[in-house]
């Protein structure tokens, strides 16, 4: 079995020969054509009009503060919001570039970095994009179906291109380290139908969702899984990652990637020999049944080569039949 074949069988809910490794067995694409902004560090306006700006202290783009927001009242948002034109994208230029680029012995992943509730928060702010998704439901549930529309038109594109991509990851951080930015029951109602719509296409086309929301948002599981959400990263551990899974893991098709960012292993006098023990034990307590990728940023030391040590240390880890449920 090859290390594709390995990671699909996790994508469809069976357990895997070996435990995956994310950073070795898929092969992430972002063509810059479709990134919807700039890339540059001079920051600029994206593809709506909304201006981004970088910010090195994360080492990364977040729209612009200095500017009024793009869109101060969500119930205008259709006089507005002008949606990309995709004809315009060169969608055969692209793929005569790329194509040969992407290994088919990995799991192709193509990431779309701002979501559905990241596209609204960008647009208005943080503090307003919260506060319309209370007082304007209707407004705010119409706009983020406008929004999985367009990418859904987007992926259609991809697929046409590049029928061998396996997977869609699409960044939409949903929560603080405290709980989730809405209600469980604000998201249900107005982020949820517009969930639905790409799980839906996506399923129709025999791919997969990968949805990245970080912060804690267990609160919102089960409206995630209601709308067709079965693989979540970056699960962070400040959700109860364990529980989670005991309740809704692999018996109700439900995965988790993360779950390797544990505060305590941050310390300074941290080494890599003191980390090893403690990287097997959290394998040991959230893998099994094929319920969970480790993972965890690039920044976090020790921890990936470790992960990436004892992922190649227990290849028997499913052959123990302890292992081939999460009980």
């Amino acid at each position: 079995m090859t290390a594709k074949d390995n990671m699909l069988r996790f994508l469809r809910h069976e357990i895997p020969e070996w435990i995956p490794n994310y950073r070795q067995d898929v092969q992430v694409y972002t063509p810059p054509e479709v990134l919807e902004r700039s890339a540059c560090k001079e920051g600029g306006p994206d593809w709506f009009g909304v201006w981004w700006a970088y910010e090195p202290t994360v080492r990364g783009f977040m729209p612009d503060t200095r500017r009024r927001p793009f869109l101060e009242d969500i119930t205008g948002w259709r006089e507005k919001v002008r949606f990309p034109d995709l004809n315009e994208v060169d969608w055969a230029g692209m793929a005569e570039r790329d194509a040969d680029k992407l290994d088919p012995d990995k799991v192709i992943v193509i990431q779309i970095v701002c979501g559905l509730f990241e596209r609204l928060a960008a647009m208005m702010g943080m503090a307003e994009a919260n506060i319309a998704l209370v007082e304007e439901p209707e407004a705010c549930r119409d706009f983020l179906c406008g929004v999985a529309d367009f990418h859904i038109e987007k992926m259609i594109r991809l697929l046409e291109y590049f029928p061998q991509v396996d997977m869609f990851e699409i960044h939409d951080d949903w929560g603080t380290q405290i709980s989730s930015f809405m209600s469980p029951g604000t998201w249900k109602q107005v982020i949820g139908p517009a969930v639905a719509k790409i799980t839906a296409f996506l399923k129709s086309r025999g791919k997969y969702l990968h949805l990245h929301s970080c912060g804690r948002v267990e609160g919102l599981i089960p409206g995630m899984i209601e709308a067709g959400i079965e693989h979540w990263t970056s699960a962070q551990s400040m959700n109860d990652l364990p529980g989670i899974l005991r309740t809704y893991g692999p018996g109700r098709n439900f995965t988790v990637m993360g779950g390797f960012d544990i505060p305590a292993w941050r310390a300074p006098d941290m080494t890599k020999e003191k980390l090893m023990p403690l990287v097997e034990e959290r394998i040991d307590q959230l893998c099994r049944g094929g319920a969970c990728l480790p993972y965890v940023a690039l920044r976090v030391p020790y921890v990936n080569d470790c992960i990436t040590e004892l992922l190649y240390q227990k290849k028997d880890f499913y052959k123990n039949p302890v292992n081939r449920s999460f009980a």
